[in-house]
Parts: C-alpha cells; structure tokens; sequence
C-alpha cells in the first residue's frame, strides 16, 4: 500500500498527488528523492488560498510562514486565518517578528487578531508582553487588546493591568479594554470587568441603550445607506468613489469589521484609530495651527493631509510645535445626529460594504 502511495504522489493528479501527500507526512516526503520539488510544484497553484493553509496544518510544513502571515493579512475574519495563526504559533520567535515589524502593521494586527481567535493559553505571555512593551506600536495595541479580551488567561491578565492603580493603559485604552471585556464571550471575565472596568459613555449617546443592546438591534440597509451623508461621514470617508478623502475608504469596511466593531469605531472613534490616521498638531513660527495626519515625511518636510481631504508640505525649518494628538480626528458624538435606530441602520448598511 505504501508502494502506491508513494506513485500517486509522484505520478497522479494534483489533487490525487496532494491527498497521497498527506498519507505521506513531510518527513517520508523529504526523504524521497525528488519528493521536496514535487511538493513545492504542487502547492505553487494553491498558496495563498484556505486549501493551502489547510495542506500546511495537515503535513506539519516549515518554511512557510510568509505565506500564512500573507493569508492571514488578506482573509484576517476567516477560519483558515485561525489555523494559520496556531501553525504560526508553533515557532514564537519568528510569530514576535510578525508582530514587531513596524513595516507591516497592518498585517500585524491581522495576526494579532487571528491569535486572538485560537484560544491558545501563550497569548497571554506573547501579547501581555507586546502590551506594556514601549516599542509596540500604538495602532497595534487595541488590536492586543481586543484579542487578550477573548482570553480567559489573557483577558485576566489585561483586566489587572488596566484597573492597577499605576496602569500602563492609557484613558483610551482602558475604554478600549472595557469594550472588548463587555464583549467577551468568557462570562467570568465579563463579568469582573463590568464590576472594575465598566464602558463608558459614549458622548453625544449618554441616552442610548448600552452597546450589548445596541449591537442586537435589527436595522435596514437601505434606510441606513443616505445616513451616511447624513450624520456627516461623507465629509471625511469614500464609498465607491463618492465622498472626500481623508479618513479611511469605507468601500470594503463590511469585509474588514464586524457588527459590534462598527458600532465601537462609530461611538468610540477614539479607541481603534486606523494605522496611517493618527492625528497630529502643527504649530508654525508664523502662528498658524494645523491639525491633520503625515502622508508622508523626509528631512526637509512634512506631507500633512488636512480635513477636507486637502495636502499640504510644511518645510521643517518653519515648524515652531509639533505634537501626536491622543484623541481621534473623527470627532464623537456623530451617533446623537441619527439617533438609535438610524445608527443601527447606518451599521447595517456599512455591513454590506465588501
């Protein structure tokens, strides 16, 4: 029987080939000669895809971890992202790489949310020390933090750290904190931090029902998609081409978060400001204040985009202040124009967004 497993792999269709590869395991694979290119020339048509994320976990492969962290960072809300991030979990000096890449922070929090996700009892060691670790970026921590929350071990961990008396976690992030914890499907959890950490009101929604309650109200797409101009989100975000560029594009949201995520980034815009939109304050020697984020910078300048969708370079040399602002540039209290119903239509429609 070995016999023919070893000719399927070798002669057969790709999908009988791959089937006998993974009768064979990788260490008979890596003995027999030519096995190693076969393989290689197998899985080039399907990497990048769930069925090689799949093929990976069943035939125990090394070498590949580019190529999950790829996946994981294009199809972060599937379950093949999950497998992806425990096989990633076997080798945790390379996973730290992953996460400590400053070049790739989007597929940082992409891992760090599918980490999130395995339930595996080292998250609390791996990102508890991501957490307080000044290095971390701070666009990766709510990501931390939203994962930790999801984590019996994790989450206690965190729910410590935020409520000391000489927390680390700044105001934002403990609001952050509080909203995982309100959301965590660990009861116990949910419950000590509604006791330590309770949500805070959101402003401008000081009367809606709490954010459990909001989140399981049913609204219509259709009345929520001229919301959007509405409550003003036209004026900074694009959908589909239409509206002015300067917060995120919106077109594709409803593939990037969830239900309880919109509504926590429209109520809390300040707890998960999106990688490349944190605020910054300019001051020049003439007096004038500008408030914007970098698009880009070089030794002479800055590349500042301005509300309005506007850009603008400011030349160092006539820079008197310059300062990161804590708060999102999306100013809080939009939900208060629509109303409690009209948000949870205007989520719902953002859910079609993909």
């Amino acid at each position: 029987i070995l016999a023919r497993i070893f000719m399927a792999f070798k002669t057969s269709s790709p999908e009988s080939a791959l089937y006998a590869a993974g009768k064979l395991g990788p260490d008979a694979i890596a003995k027999l000669e030519g096995g190693p290119a076969r393989l290689e020339a197998l899985l080039a048509p399907i990497r990048g895809s769930a069925e090689f994320v799949q093929l990976a976990e069943r035939l125990d492969l090394r070498g590949f971890d580019d190529e999950l962290a790829d996946y994981i960072a294009l199809n972060p809300n599937t379950g093949a992202a999950v497998t992806a991030a425990q096989i990633l979990l076997r080798d945790r000096k390379n996973l730290l790489n992953y996460l400590r890449d400053s070049n790739e922070i989007p597929r940082a929090a992409a891992i760090i949310t599918a980490l999130g996700k395995t339930g595996d009892r080292a998250l609390a060691d791996i990102l508890g020390g991501q957490l307080v670790d000044e290095k971390t970026p701070a666009s990766l921590k709510p990501a931390i933090i939203n994962a930790m929350a999801g984590n019996g071990r994790a989450g206690q961990q965190m729910l410590d750290l935020a409520t000391k008396k000489d927390s680390p976690l700044d105001a934002s992030l403990r609001a952050t904190a509080a909203l995982a914890f309100a959301r965590s499907p660990d009861k116990t959890l949910r419950e000590a931090a509604a006791r330590r950490l309770p949500v805070p009101k959101a402003a401008g929604a000081e009367k809606f029902p709490p954010l459990a309650e909001l989140i399981q109200l049913k609204g219509d797409p259709k009345k929520g998609a001229p919301l959007f101009a509405a409550a003003t989100c036209n004026t900074c975000h694009k959908i589909k081409g239409d509206g002015i560029d300067f917060g995120p594009d919106l077109s594709e949201i409803g593939n990037k978060l969830g239900r309880d995520a919109l509504f926590e980034a429209i109520l809390y815009p300040s707890t998960a400001v999106s990688h490349g939109f944190h605020g910054v304050s300019v001051t020049t020697k003439e007096g004038t204040s500008l408030i914007g984020y970098l698009t880009g910078e070089t030794d002479e300048e800055l590349q500042f985009r301005l509300p309005g969708g506007v850009d603008q370079s400011i030349a160092k040399k006539d820079i008197n202040k310059r300062e990161s602002l804590e708060q999102s540039l999306m100013p809080p209290g939009l939900a208060a124009v629509i109303g409690v119903q009209g948000l949870a239509d205007l989520v719902s429609y953002l859910e079609t967004l993909k």
